[in-house]
């Protein structure tokens, strides 16, 4: 997402530096805008600025390279049937093409489909988690009521900071127990490299529910879960296939 956007203000720059463009006053600060939202969020502004930046800048641009604006939807038909028939075997290949692909979905998102949809029959035992602010798409998509999610600009900064100085453990143990007794806390979710599974791994009253290469769930230890769920949850860690030597340092180091 963040190459997205560089590669769009790169262009951008490039243009008007490469042409000597120039922009009004209001279309300017309209772009520079978008490119404020664009660089400060990472939900849908690239998008918002992929689609709005040409509208604010085909009737200048087009006017300063002599090319005129105006545009019709009948210019971008094919005009032979030649045309038609290589594009008709394009898009004909890619329905083929996807229908047999099994790798559109990651193995980490399968996985973590798996894990908690296993869970679904406890989730009332469960309680109230903390979670990664990565896992909280596959949190809500399983249908499960989240601490935080992906949509950062609707908790504003101190709460963000207070977050990420707790689970990255910068202001000591104490901040976790904190939230933990505030929120009342009875699960973790998050990636298993992350730092605070090792804390809670040694914290009185919590124990580990369940662990591979791509998760960690932690649960405290007066909630009693099913014991077919734990059989289950046993049985998806096993069928996880090893993980590729290489592949493995390449997810430690990051």
């Amino acid at each position: 997402m963040m190459l997205k956007r560089l590669l769009c203000l790169m262009l951008l720059l490039a243009l008007s530096l490469s042409k000597g463009l120039t922009l009004p006053l209001f279309r300017m600060i309209f772009i520079l805008g978008l490119l404020h939202l664009s660089l400060k969020s990472i939900r849908f502004s690239t998008d918002l600025l992929s689609f709005l930046a040409p509208l604010a800048l085909v009737e200048p641009f087009a006017k300063q390279l002599a090319t005129p604006s105006n545009f019709s939807i009948e210019s971008i038909y094919p005009k032979k049937i030649k045309h038609w028939l290589i594009l008709g075997i394009y898009l004909g290949s890619m329905m083929f093409s996807l229908t047999f692909r099994n790798d559109i979905e990651s193995e980490q998102s399968q996985q973590l489909h798996k894990v908690l949809t296993a869970l679904q029959s406890e989730k009332a035992k469960l309680g109230n988690v903390l979670n990664s602010y990565a896992l909280s798409v596959y949190l809500i998509h399983e249908g499960y009521p989240v601490y935080i999610d992906s949509r950062a600009e609707l908790y504003g900064d101190k709460f963000l900071k207070d977050y990420f100085d707790t689970i990255n453990l910068s202001k000591g143990p104490r901040t976790l127990q904190e939230k933990i007794e505030k929120y009342h806390v009875t699960w973790t979710a998050f990636e298993t490299n992350l730092a605070i599974n090792s804390l809670l791994e040694f914290t009185p009253g919590w124990s580990k529910l369940y662990s591979d290469r791509y998760v960690t769930i932690f649960l405290v230890n007066d909630r009693d879960i099913n014991t077919d769920v734990k059989k289950k949850l046993d049985q998806i860690k096993i069928s996880l296939p090893k993980e590729n030597p290489e592949d493995e340092e390449q997810r430690r180091l990051f």
